[in-house]
């Protein structure tokens, strides 16, 4: 260039180039700010990819995302650039331009890797919008892109139960515990269940925990007394409260409990 007296966009470029191979990362960024001006409106991506793999290297984030947010701007058609952008804004820990970064690139048909559905998911979740993240998960658990898998089956049950569908939240825990053959999901199904007053389904997941030896037996059985109430089952109720009363934690409500089951079957004429 010097002979020349051309400023020449590829050769600086290539010195850009010459120190990353000989990872001198900070003597990146001028010879590559000048193949960008020397580029002019003839925009070329790679002195952006360099300087953001000299700040990358460097764990100089913000100054990444400042590369990354022009470099966006000018290849909006670019999936690689919506993907570091809304990686780096984590980085970062800015989570809401993250979130709303990433939203865009998956509307646009750029997200896709499981890892980035499930990224997407999560920011969807810790950013309150629990229902997004459950409908994200469960429609590319559907499709395959992301495993049919107990932690990814745990996360759609745990999105939906945060987004309060309970008989959502209920059919994953019940397809994750017969995945496991794990009592904890059992009980959470049976727990749901209950809730969504689903009595009869209730009682078989639970019984179901009980088998596989869940610890927290009084409560269990606390559960099932109530399905089994709530069924006008006053005798089965009756005999799962008195194995209620014999755990300490819940003695005192199952006592509460035994005799309103008692009242209310003596004023139905039902013997217990």
């Amino acid at each position: 260039m010097d002979f020349t007296g051309e400023n020449d966009a590829q050769v600086w470029l290539k010195i850009a180039n010459a120190y990353y191979s000989l990872k001198q990362m900070d003597k990146i960024i001028v010879p590559a700010d000048k193949a960008i001006a020397a580029f002019g409106d003839k925009h070329n991506q790679n002195p952006y990819i360099l300087k953001v793999q000299s700040y990358y290297e460097r764990k100089m984030y913000p100054e990444a995302v400042k590369v990354l947010e022009t470099v966006l701007q000018l290849f909006p058609e670019n999936k690689q650039w919506w993907q570091q952008l809304g990686m780096f804004y984590l980085l970062v820990e800015d989570n809401d331009k993250a979130l709303a970064t990433l939203d865009l690139a998956y509307k646009q048909g750029f997200l896709e890797k499981e890892s980035e559905i499930k990224t997407l998911a999560s920011l969807f979740a810790l950013n309150q919008t629990s229902y997004k993240a459950a409908t994200l998960l469960e429609k590319h658990i559907g499709t395959g892109l992301i495993k049919r898998d107990d932690k990814n089956l745990a996360s759609l049950a745990n999105f939906w139960h945060a987004s309060q569908h309970i008989d959502k939240a209920a059919k994953y825990y019940g397809e994750l515990a017969k995945l496991t053959n794990d009592a904890k999901h059992y009980r959470k199904q049976g727990m749901l269940l209950k809730q969504d007053e689903q009595f009869a389904a209730s009682i078989k997941a639970l019984n179901k925990a009980l088998e596989l030896g869940a610890k927290d037996v009084g409560r269990i059985q606390m559960a099932i007394a109530e399905d089994h109430f709530y069924l006008e089952q006053y005798k089965s109720a009756y005999a799962a409260i008195k194995k209620a009363l014999k755990d300490p934690k819940t003695k005192k409500v199952a006592k509460g409990w035994a005799s309103f089951i008692k009242d209310t079957a003596q004023r139905k004429n039902v013997t217990i």
